[in-house]
C-alpha cells in the first residue's frame, strides 16, 4: 500500500513536471509569437508608410506627366501655328484679299505682319488694275 501511495506520489510529482515543463515551453513559444507578431507589425506599418509614399510620388509624377504633355503640345501647337502663319502671310502678300482679315484673326497676325499683307495686297490690286 505504501508503494502504491509512493508511486502515485511520484506520478503525481511527474505530472506536475510535466506541466511545468509544457507551461514553460508554451510561455517561451508565446513570447516568440509575441516577438514575431510585434516584427509583423512594424514591417506592415513600414509596408503602409512606403505604399503611401509610392502613392504620393505616383500622384506627383502623374502631374508632372500631364504638364510636359501640355507644354510639348503647347510647343508643336505654337510651331505649326507659326509655320502656318508665315507661310499664309506671304500668301496673302500676292493673293485673295477677302481672306485677310479672318486670317488675321485666326493666326494672330500682327500688326506689322498685317502691314506687310495689305502692302502687298495693293501691290497685286494696283498691277491688276494697272497692268
Amino acid at each position: 500500500n505504501r508503494e502504491s501511495i509512493m508511486s502515485r506520489e511520484q506520478v503525481l510529482d511527474q505530472i506536475e513536471r510535466a506541466k511545468g515543463e509544457v507551461e514553460a515551453r508554451m510561455s517561451e513559444e508565446s513570447r516568440g509569437l509575441a516577438k514575431h507578431l510585434d516584427s509583423v507589425r512594424v514591417q506592415l506599418q513600414e509596408a503602409e508608410t512606403d505604399r503611401s509614399r509610392l502613392s504620393k510620388q505616383a500622384v506627383l509624377l502623374k502631374e508632372q506627366l500631364r504638364e510636359s504633355q501640355a507644354l510639348i503640345s503647347r510647343s508643336q501647337l505654337t510651331h505649326n501655328v507659326e509655320y502656318i502663319k508665315n507661310i499664309t502671310v506671304k500668301y496673302l502678300e500676292s493673293k485673295d484679299p477677302t481672306l485677310l482679315r479672318a486670317l488675321s484673326i485666326a493666326l494672330q497676325i500682327s500688326p506689322d505682319e498685317m502691314a506687310r499683307v495689305e502692302r502687298g495686297q495693293a501691290k497685286g490690286l494696283l498691277g491688276s488694275l494697272f497692268g
